[in-house]
């Protein structure tokens, strides 16, 4: 099948750059065109926030919350790279059978300036055909009407089994960000976490690196 050879620029830029586990032999990276300009960072900062929440909310090593509140965050980043607030955001459906290549989930944010529901869709399938990740969101999810539950305070994500039936405060939704960045697989010290500051959501993930 014919590849573009600007798609396989991307994946070559994937993962030398961005650190993507991605293979990528010689014979393929010799159709890669030349890059024409140079990437901008806050896309490429939030591609790359996209790959490690998923990572974490794949990994079942990990506590079913921190999961859980790392798949919030993949969504809230694929949607801030469409400019859809999610946090907000009702479940509505999962659409197709596990597997199937064109199964998404879809959801309805208000849009408070038009006074008007605005429904959206999300695949299933984000990396590798791999879903494992959507059951530690619909773990949260559920039946809420929000992405981020409570966790109880001073609990930590990773020793945590249960969300509390209540939406997260803003303290809270930076404290996930924070647990969840300061794993070994992101190197984001401590003090580095504690710069990150609360931004519209459509503009968090281009601001917080």
């Amino acid at each position: 099948d014919h590849v573009s050879s600007s798609l396989i620029a991307g994946l070559v830029f994937a993962s030398d750059k961005l650190k993507f586990h991605i293979q990528i032999n010689g014979a393929v990276r010799a159709f890669a065109r030349p890059p024409t300009r140079t990437p901008k960072q806050a896309p490429s900062a939030s591609l790359r926030l996209v790959y490690h929440f998923w990572q974490v909310s794949a990994d079942v090593s990990y506590s079913m919350c921190l999961r859980a509140a790392s798949a919030a965050f993949l969504v809230m980043s694929l949607c801030a790279l469409r400019g859809i607030d999610a946090q907000r955001s009702s479940f509505d459906g999962i659409q197709g059978r596990r597997g199937m290549s064109h199964r998404f989930f879809g959801a309805v944010a208000y849009n408070s300036k038009s006074k008007q529901a605005m429904p959206w869709a999300c695949p299933t399938r984000v990396f590798h055909g791999d879903e494992s990740w959507l059951d530690a969101l619909l773990f949260m999810w559920g039946d809420h009407d929000f992405l981020f539950a409570k966790i109880a305070a001073g609990a930590s994500l990773a020793g945590s089994t249960s969300f509390l039936e209540e939406m997260a405060s803003a303290y809270f939704i930076l404290k996930y960000l924070r647990e969840i960045l300061q794993l070994p697989s992101v190197s984001l010290g401590a003090e580095e976490a504690k710069l990150i500051r609360r931004h519209s959501f459509r503009h968090w993930l281009a601001n917080m690196i």
